[in-house]
């Protein structure tokens, strides 16, 4: 057969051994060929040994996997040139395995670089890794259904070892060469993110993985210049790799495994269904590779069902949630060392947990979970019920599960009082399954796990039949039972406690509404004793009577005005502002005043307020006047205008120490007195500042006391007040309320 030459397409063509010279006696082409022998079986021995020692041990850590798998490829790649150099004749079936050899190559070592490196932080940054990292794989469906376009040629490649690409292979060797120049990229900034022993540890290795893939990629780079790869090179390929592998090895066994390298078991499982379907497609094409033998309508309806029901076999088989579930137990048990991810599943359940925002909703997140994570046909949840005699459900999952109350002197929580367990209806505990037979017999719950609050059951989860019944279940599921339940139950009983917290603060919202409205009676009631106390004397004086009449009127306002605030309660009172004449209003509630010895004065003096606000608070600091005076001492009310409107009201009475104003003055409820409530003057300031004023207050002990009422000035000096008669005369009125029989203390 005569050598021919590539004319554009086609497939693989080398020269028949028949023409041309032969050097076949030539002690040097057999010395090179010996040479090449021995280098590639020593790098093929060194990469399955590297691989082997990597992938073996009990639930070998991922990132040892994810060495091994470019490892192995180097190794076969290594295998299949090496075959294609010893029977060139075959060279159309080992050229196809190489190129899937090298399509593989570049994802797997992308992987190692980025395990490597870390997660970056930068967002943009990790995004370009995932986009490379995808792109990488779209060299194997290249080498998979595309080798027709694939070609190369050699007119005497047993002798020369040299081939000659194509345009689509050239384009191929360009991508990988990219795919290899990233990888040793991201192992440069993967050793150089690590400092002080976490560098030591991984550098001998990164410098062993950097040698194998810089070897290929020297390899490839042929490609690039020549557009031809040279065979004779294989030697410096395969001692990289048996240097590399060396490296590598000894750097594990020596200075142990680098910092942990986990790859997220979200994506191991998505890795997973993308090879479920690449081997359909690789299955399918391989069938309509086949079917080419029987003609091409044949072969165009059988490619069309076979597609049809293996694409529907492999969704079913996908969306399945038993294979599913197998599935990821098989890679749990392979491919990690625990069953469960737990930082995620931790972290997942707390971000669900966080974003409830009711008892109810906090309930059915972790029954949700619960019955996700441990693939679970449904649930319930227990919680203890008011008068703590049973259990009944508050949150159920899946309705057609039974819903029967559990009582707190069953045998199932009294398993959970003496051992804590997770009861498991495989047990066998029969007392239990006696007691609860319709809860735990076949196809409804399988499992109860106790809600804690220290020593107390405070409720039960209740799970349902596994959706695998060929698993089984062992410590760590019980284990991640009963640490979830812990959580659960911390956040029910955080609702619990936040709902009677709320109504605690509304009763005390109540109760101190309540403290005010009976201070306000207080008052009340106070005046009107002075008034029965006067009328024994007096109560046949006309003027008193009409004074007596006045007063009882006033209070039957107040109190009338008291019952609609009360009435209003929770809509939030405005400030009824109005311009009056503030020594006006001081006269007044002299005037209604039952107690008697009171020096007023003062001046004109505009102000905007609330005049049944302020009244009530010249009341209370006269009452509190009366109250810490004995008998002979005056009280005195002044209003002035300097520097601004001004109330003082002075007594001679006991006084307050220092640290008293200091730390108990103001408070509420806060007395010294042994029928007081603490919150008169404690609203009187809250009176004031409403209005934009404030209370001064200078007081010594045995000498008396005196409370200064500041309020805002008004600003338009051309607004009038309308005056009483008693603001016409200040003095006279002073006379006339000292004088009235009504305001005299016997």
């Amino acid at each position: 057969m005569p050598p021919s030459c590539w004319p554009g397409g086609g497939t693989s063509v080398v020269g028949d051994r028949s023409c041309g010279p032969r050097h076949n006696g030539d002690h040097r082409f057999k010395g090179a060929f010996m040479f090449i022998l021995i280098c590639s079986a020593a790098a093929i021995s060194m990469a399955g040994l590297g691989a082997l020692y990597l992938a073996s041990g009990w639930r070998t850590s991922s990132d040892r996997l994810l060495l091994a798998a470019p490892l192995l490829l180097s190794g076969a790649l290594e295998l299949f040139d090496l075959l294609s150099l010893r029977i060139p004749d075959s060279l159309s079936l080992w050229w196809p395995a190489s190129f899937v050899c090298e399509s593989l190559l570049a994802p797997a070592w992308l992987l190692v670089g980025h395990a490597m490196c870390g997660p970056p932080a930068n967002a943009r940054v990790r995004y370009l890794r995932r986009i490379l990292l995808g792109a990488s794989f779209l060299l194997l469906p290249v080498a998979l259904f595309g080798s027709g376009h694939l070609t190369m040629f050699s007119p005497d490649f047993d002798q020369e070892r040299i081939v000659f690409l194509s345009r689509a292979s050239y384009l191929f060797y360009l991508g990988l060469g990219f795919f290899l120049v990233s990888a040793l990229v991201l192992l440069e900034r993967g050793l150089v993110s690590h400092q002080g022993l976490n560098r030591w540890r991984v550098k001998l290795e990164t410098v062993g993985i950097g040698t194998i893939v810089a070897s290929q990629f020297f390899f490839y780079s042929q490609a690039l210049l020549y557009r031809s790869l040279d065979y004779n090179l294989l030697p410096v390929r395969s001692a990289a790799l048996v240097l590399g592998c060396g490296m590598v090895v000894y750097s594990r066994l020596r200075r142990g495994d680098p910092p942990k390298i986990r790859i997220s078991r979200r994506m191991t499982y998505r890795s997973i269904v993308i090879l479920i379907v690449g081997l359909y497609l690789f299955s399918l094409g391989l069938a309509g590779e086949g079917m080419r033998y029987f003609g091409n309508h044949s072969q165009r309806y059988f490619v069309g069902l076979l597609g049809l029901f293996g694409g529907v076999a492999v969704l079913m088989l996908v969306l399945s949630g038993t294979h599913r579930r197998r599935l990821q137990v098989f890679i749990n048990k392979n491919f990690f060392k625990e069953k469960y991810d737990y930082r995620n599943h931790w972290l997942d359940f707390t971000r669900r947990l966080a974003s409830t925002s009711s008892l109810e909703s906090v309930a059915r997140s972790a029954l949700d979970f619960y019955v996700e994570t441990f693939s679970l046909h449904g649930g319930a949840i227990y919680l203890l019920s008011n008068d703590r005699n049973l259990y009944q459900p508050y949150v159920v999952v899946d309705h057609s599960l039974p819903t029967e109350t559990i009582d707190v002197d069953s045998p199932l929580v009294h398993l959970f009082r003496e051992k804590g367990w997770v009861f498991n209806r495989e047990d066998g505990q029969e007392d239990i399954l006696q007691v609860h037979h319709d809860l735990f017999r076949p196809y409804r719950y399988s499992f109860a796990v106790p809600l804690f609050v220290e020593e107390s059951i405070e409720g039960i989860i209740l799970l349902g039949e596994r959706v695998d019944r060929d698993e089984h279940l062992n410590y760590e599921d019980f284990d991640l039972m009963k640490t979830l339940a812990v959580q659960t139950m911390a956040m029910l009983q955080n609702y619990r406690l936040g709902e009677q917290l709320s109504i605690n603060r509304e009763l005390a919202a109540i109760g101190k509404v309540s403290a005010f409205i009976m201070h306000d009676l207080k008052n009340l009631v106070t005046n009107l004793g002075l008034v029965v106390e006067n009328s024994k004397d007096h109560l046949h004086d006309p003027e008193f009577q009409r004074d007596m009449i006045d007063t009882l009127d006033g209070t039957v306002d107040r109190m009338k005005g008291l019952i609609g605030r009360l009435q209003k309660f929770g809509a939030g009172q405005p400030l009824n502002l109005c311009l009056t004449d503030l020594r006006t209003l001081a006269g007044e509630v002299i005037a209604e005043f039952a107690a008697g010895g009171i020096r007023f004065s003062g001046e004109s003096t505009p102000v905007r307020v609330d005049r049944a606000e302020i009244r009530k608070v010249l009341l209370n600091l006269l009452l509190n006047a009366v109250e810490a005076s004995t008998g002979e001492e005056g009280i005195e009310l002044r209003v002035c205008n300097e520097p601004r409107p001004c109330i003082l009201v002075r007594d001679r009475g006991c006084g307050m120490s220092e640290a008293f104003m200091r730390d108990r003055l103001f408070r509420p409820f806060e007395t010294t007195k042994d029928s007081g409530f603490g919150i008169g003057l404690f609203q009187c300031r809250q009176i004031v500042e409403a209005h934009g004023g404030r209370i001064e207050v200078e007081s010594r002990v045995g000498e008396g006391t005196e409370f200064r009422i500041l309020l805002p000035a008004v600003t338009s000096p051309a607004e009038q007040v309308e005056r009483s008669p008693l603001a016409e005369d200040p003095y006279a009125a002073a006379d006339v309320l000292n004088a009235a029989p009504l305001l005299k203390k016997d």
